[in-house]
């Protein structure tokens, strides 16, 4: 029981670890970082980073740096998200629809300029994110999240009690904690193979890098690898080494002996009891080793004798047969 209950709270602290992964991978803008010059400038080189929902892009090619909040905006009719760091609401919607649509917006800068020059070429391919893609990431993402509570409530209850449903026990949490670790690989290999499979480095979904020619040097950063790996780590040996102790534990606890030792004694001190002392009594000892041969012992020593009405009896020995047809098919 003591070993139990450490184990649970091990898995507590490591469940805890895991969802404060989560929502800072979640929370934070390094999913995806680059560093982007454009030819005929200075040699400093501009720099994005977002993530999931918002990031920064920093002008270092100018007299003086500037920086401006990147927003991830996804518009539902054109089935496309991108980032923009335009200054309104409105700009920032005409931006995503000129992405989606292939058209070279007017202006680059991060302003409330939602104009587009239509003498200048199209861009030839559509420097968008699918709508699904990234409603799928966040539903995985908070899926795994859902888990990882789930797991760190499973192991408080096991650390301050002994629940009985096997649900609420250590198995529980080991499926738990299975299911969180296959949330958390899902959104790292949508995510990851995104990026490495289409053609997202050339564009990373932002006007500025795929309306003009420019050198871009993208990475994932490190919301993606130390928080999406991390949990996915964390969770997997866990999980594993919580389904081994529960197998362990099932194959030493309460494993039946295969024959009965009980005197008569025994038998007739725990039969004076209430009936359902007698049924209870009846259906234990069968599960301690009483075979076929289990009726034949209980009506040797009179088991059923002291039930206390016919009606009585027959329900003991029913239950008796009921048991060893039960233990036969197993």
């Amino acid at each position: 029981m003591e070993e139990r209950r450490i184990d649970a709270a091990i898995a507590f602290v490591l469940s805890v670890l895991s969802i404060s992964l989560i929502i800072t991978s979640a929370a934070t803008d390094h999913w995806v970082k680059a560093d982007v010059w454009v030819p005929g400038n200075t040699l400093t080189t501009d720099s994005v980073h977002y993530g999931l929902y918002g990031g920064k892009v920093e002008f270092r090619q100018t007299t003086t740096s500037v920086s401006h909040d990147l927003h991830m905006l996804c518009v539902m009719t054109a089935s496309a998200c991108a980032v923009t760091c335009k200054t309104t609401p409105g700009a920032r919607r005409q931006e995503v629809l000129y992405l989606a649509g292939g058209i070279r917006p007017a202006s680059l800068a991060c302003d409330a300029n939602a104009g587009f020059n239509p003498q200048l070429p199209y861009l030839g391919f559509l420097p968008v994110i699918s709508t699904a893609l990234y409603v799928t990431v966040n539903l995985f993402l908070y899926l795994q999240l859902f888990f990882a509570v789930c797991s760190a409530l499973l192991a408080l209850v096991n650390a301050c009690a002994n629940p009985t449903k096997p649900l609420l026990g250590l198995q529980g949490l080991a499926w738990a904690s299975c299911a969180s670790a296959l949330m958390g690989t899902v959104v790292v290999m949508i995510w990851g193979i995104h990026y490495g499979a289409s053609s997202f480095q050339n564009h990373l979904a932002f006007a500025y890098v795929a309306a003009q020619t420019s050198n871009t040097y993208p990475s994932l950063g490190y919301s993606y690898w130390h928080k999406n790996l991390s949990k996915v780590l964390l969770h997997l040996p866990r999980s594993a080494s919580d389904l081994a102790a529960h197998k362990t534990r099932l194959s030493k606890v309460n494993k039946p002996p295969k024959e009965l030792h009980v005197g008569k004694k025994l038998v007739d001190t725990v039969l004076r009891k209430t009936s359902r002392f007698r049924v209870t009594f009846l259906r234990h000892a069968y599960r301690c080793g009483c075979a076929v041969g289990g009726r034949v012992f209980l009506e040797q020593y009179g088991a059923h004798q002291y039930a206390a009405s016919p009606k009585q009896k027959r329900k003991v020995l029913k239950k008796i047969d009921y048991n060893i047809h039960c233990n036969a098919n197993e």
